[in-house]
């Protein structure tokens, strides 16, 4: 087996075995970086800007439409986008990691060769070259401390959001309601136990979509009354004039509270 060509082990000594795909390219941040492609790796963050940025805003048209099992104001196409971006351009990283570095080397076996550097000379520059840099491997392993708190973030960034929504929504009958009773006071007198009859017994009160309202005590001097939401564990309350509060803690009268069962009160 004949020896290899001369600029071949020059380049092989800065570029390093050929691979089909790198996987330390798709898997690493930065690593374009690390191996000297600077201008490679600055062409790779801007692209994963730009497809995260069409991504997103084909995500979020997603879940306008209720698609992907996604729904209005959801948080998860920011961080979904986002992944998709990142395997994408690693899965592109990879193929082309190799035909990169070749590249580079071959530009700087180009440039030795003008030089008129002798072989020695030649293989020392090509392996120094072939070292990864300083600053691109700090770069590299501040995107690796990042990523691992990043990742969870696509599972999880909408639970908040969620909860957040379902109280609102169950704070928002509540206040309805409040208002609901008190036309009903200033009409008929006292309070009504089931506001959702229609007048006179009523006032034809109807909570929102997945939230049930469940009158409390009722009494001529005041009523409380307590929400629940399909998708929540948590439940809210509003008390007004004599009723005592419906939860384990005293709010405010006429201003919804909400909590979980055992758990402190928000």
């Amino acid at each position: 087996m004949s020896a290899p060509p001369p600029d071949d082990d020059l380049v092989s000594a800065c570029a390093g075995p050929r691979r089909r795909f790198n996987w330390a390219a798709a898997l690493l941040p930065f690593w374009l970086s690390w191996r000297r492609l600077h201008g490679w790796q600055l062409l790779a963050v801007l692209l994963f800007f730009i497809l995260d940025a069409i991504l997103t805003v084909q995500l979020q048209a997603a879940a306008e439409r209720g698609q992907l099992g996604l729904k209005p104001h959801d948080e998860r196409p920011v961080f979904w986008s986002m992944a998709m971006a990142y395997v994408a351009l690693g899965l592109a990283e990879g193929f082309l990691a190799d035909a990169l570095l070749r590249l580079r080397a071959g530009r700087l076996l180009r440039r030795l060769r003008a030089a008129q550097a002798d072989h020695a000379r030649a293989m020392e520059v090509m392996r120094r070259e072939g070292r990864g840099s300083r600053g691109g491997a700090f770069a590299m392993g501040l995107g690796l401390l990042i990523l691992p708190a990043w990742v969870p973030q696509i599972f999880t960034a909408n639970r908040g959001l969620e909860r957040k929504a379902y109280r609102a929504a169950m704070k928002s009958d509540l206040r309805n309601l409040v208002t609901a009773q008190e036309t009903y006071s200033s009409e008929q007198g006292g309070f009504t136990a089931r506001p959702e009859d229609p007048a006179p017994r009523g006032v034809a009160y109807r909570a929102g979509p997945g939230v049930t309202v469940t009158m409390g005590i009722v009494s001529p001097t005041g009523w409380n009354a307590i929400a629940r939401h399909e998708q929540s564990r948590e439940t809210c309350g509003v008390r007004v004039g004599a009723a005592s509060s419906p939860l384990d803690t005293v709010g405010a009268e006429g201003e919804p509270v909400c909590g979980r069962p055992g758990r402190r009160r928000e």
